[in-house]
């Protein structure tokens, strides 16, 4: 894509790449994009209803190697005349420009805005960067960012005037098929990428972005800072303000769980990666209004963003992320942070699976038929990400009884492996029982709740893990006291009387 992308690429050039390209792409070994190697995998969108500006099927298209973006590429140009004054200027605007349709050029501010796939956008942008063309790759990767926060809005804005519709009927279509975070073109951190190397201060900085560094001599350390940038940026922003902004809006992004365990994989690995990366970069004032301010947003967007009130029972768990957001947003915003997590707790792929029966009881949605999952390869680290966010969730709410009953419910509602909750009952008795202080009453209440819970869903496993799991009950019982047993006594007499032989 870089290769032939570039800017001053000759047609004779691209031609003959044009033919090397599908000289490789037809050789019977050359390896598909997804990673799968087989027919044996179905798609798992074959069900899914379609927008109407959704992908079509991939059951319905052919396979993709890893040469086929790049053959595609080659009809791309850079003759636009709008793309043409993006990167060459950093004066392009038209204040005077009201048009407020989806695919204006510019905003409400007058700042120019660029309507591609976004992807292709990117990777655009990264062939700038490759070809020695630093300040053009950034000009375009600002009009991008802008591009996305306006297309944020506006799908707010959509999801609030079709609230009520979309409520009522409770289930959704997926929004996007192709997700931003495990995309082959990683258009995400394309875009970080260029937007923290210009707020990056180190001698190289110095000459390739000189105005950018201006009156920043005194820094000679590899450390980011609020570099001012008045160019098509809000009043306070800065490069770095902007790239955190895009890479909370990418991890947001509802989207479906792609095919094969190569897809799957690299969608948590690139989710990781990306995390990994901001969480380098030390939290302001600034960068927690912007944290606070993607939060809300992403909670309120509906089916636009992975943490909205209604999601695709296939779209891309939240977990991961939503650890990152609570540990940064608690310091500043408990409220926030809590509601953040909890609506990512769900897993909806598993739910909707159970079988139909009394769902009044919590273990019946432990029962499921293991045959009725889709294809979901890393369902186990799934869980386990899971498990880590009630975790984190549990021992932050130490010492506050309305938190740790709403951590609780959620996790009675939503986790659905036994042995994740047992983990999680063995985790909230430690934290309660830590040795520099008195046992937290509460913690250990919720440890107990958790361990009769996976007695409930463990009723027809009578193996050495049930017989651990009565013995750690008593233990925890007796550092609660005389209502936990009396407790644990009636929750025997009613859930173990037909099976207290074999136990």
């Amino acid at each position: 894509m870089c290769i032939v992308l570039n800017p001053h690429c000759k047609v004779e050039q691209k031609a003959s790449w044009l033919k090397q390209l599908k000289k490789w792409n037809n050789v019977d070994v050359c390896p598909w994009e997804d990673g799968n190697h087989g027919n044996d995998l179905p798609s798992l969108t074959n069900a899914l209803p379609q927008g109407a500006n959704a992908i079509q099927d991939s059951s319905n298209r052919s396979h993709r190697t890893v040469f086929t973006r790049a053959i595609e590429a080659c009809d791309l140009h850079w003759q636009d005349s709008h793309l043409q004054h993006i990167i060459s200027s950093d004066l392009y605007t038209n204040y005077c420009y009201h048009d407020d349709a989806e695919n204006s050029l510019f905003d409400s501010h007058g700042w120019p805005l660029w309507h591609e796939h976004v992807p292709t956008a990117c990777a655009r942008v990264d062939a700038l960067r490759s070809h020695g063309y630093p300040r053009e790759a950034l000009r375009l990767a600002i009009a991008v960012v802008n591009t996305l926060r306006r297309q944020q809005q506006k799908q707010l804005e959509m999801f609030r005037f079709q609230k009520k519709e979309l409520l009522h009927k409770g289930v959704t279509s997926i929004t996007n098929l192709e997700g931003w975070v495990g995309h082959p073109l990683d258009p995400i951190g394309t875009l970080f990428s260029s937007l923290m190397e210009a707020c990056r201060v180190d001698e190289e900085s110095f000459h390739v972005f000189p105005d950018f560094t201006e009156n920043m001599g005194q820094y000679k350390s590899l450390e980011y800072y609020h570099l001012p940038a008045h160019k098509f940026l809000e009043e306070g922003e800065s490069y770095l303000t902007l790239a955190v902004e895009v890479a909370l809006i990418g991890l947001g992004q509802q989207r479906i769980m792609p095919d094969g365990l190569y897809a799957q994989e690299k969608v948590c690995r690139n989710e990781e990666q990306l995390i990994s990366k901001l969480q380098e970069i030390e939290l302001d004032d600034t960068l927690v209004k912007i944290f606070q301010k993607q939060a809300v947003f992403l909670l309120e967007a509906g089916p636009y963003s992975g943490l909205g009130e209604i999601i695709h029972r296939e779209s891309v768990p939240m977990h991961t992320f939503a650890k990152y957001l609570f540990t940064s947003l608690l310091p500043h915003d408990a409220e926030l942070a809590y509601k953040t997590a909890l609506r990512a707790m769900r897993l909806l792929v598993l739910e909707s699976t159970a079988p139909s029966g009394d769902m009044s009881r919590p273990h019946h949605i432990a029962s499921v038929v293991p045959n009725r999952y889709p294809r979901w390869f890393t369902l186990s680290h799934i869980e386990s990400q899971q498990c880590e966010l009630a975790s984190t969730m549990l021992t932050a709410a130490k010492g506050d009884i309305r938190r740790l009953e709403t951590v609780l419910e959620s996790i009675q509602k939503n986790i659905h492996s036994s042995s994740h909750i047992f983990k999680l009952a063995q985790d909230a008795f430690k934290i309660a029982t830590l040795m520099d202080s008195l046992p937290d009453i509460t913690l250990l209440k919720v440890s107990l709740e958790l361990g009769l819970q996976v007695m409930r869903m463990t009723l027809s496993t009578l193996n050495w893990r049930r017989r651990e799991m009565v013995r750690w009950l008593v233990t925890c019982a007796t550092e609660v006291g005389v209502y936990a047993l009396d407790s644990i006594m009636q929750s025997w007499f009613t859930l173990f009387t037909p099976n207290l032989e074999a136990t």
